[in-house]
């Protein structure tokens, strides 16, 4: 797993962001706290990008777009699981 994912998201911006919003969710989590100002701020980094991905067809289709969104998608069961 290391082998495959980290390199795919260490080499884009938009799973980059999205990763570090998950480990901010984390950490924060790890503190009780229930709200993470930085995962926000990285998640919402995330999704300006993939937005630009979407507007142009070429990479609306491509791995980056589907690698960022997939992390998207884990940091919000996870942020949603850590608020019940």
């Amino acid at each position: 797993m290391r082998d495959l994912y980290i390199p795919v998201d260490l080499s884009q911006e938009a799973a980059t962001h999205a990763v570090l919003a998950h480990s901010a969710s984390h950490i924060a989590h790890l503190r009780g706290e229930r709200n993470s100002i930085k995962a926000i701020t990285h998640k919402m980094a995330a999704i300006h990008l993939v937005n630009e991905y979407l507007n142009d067809p070429l990479k609306a289709v491509s791995d980056e777009a589907f690698s960022a969104v997939l992390r998207l998608l884990t940091f919000e069961v996870n942020y949603s699981l850590q608020s019940l």
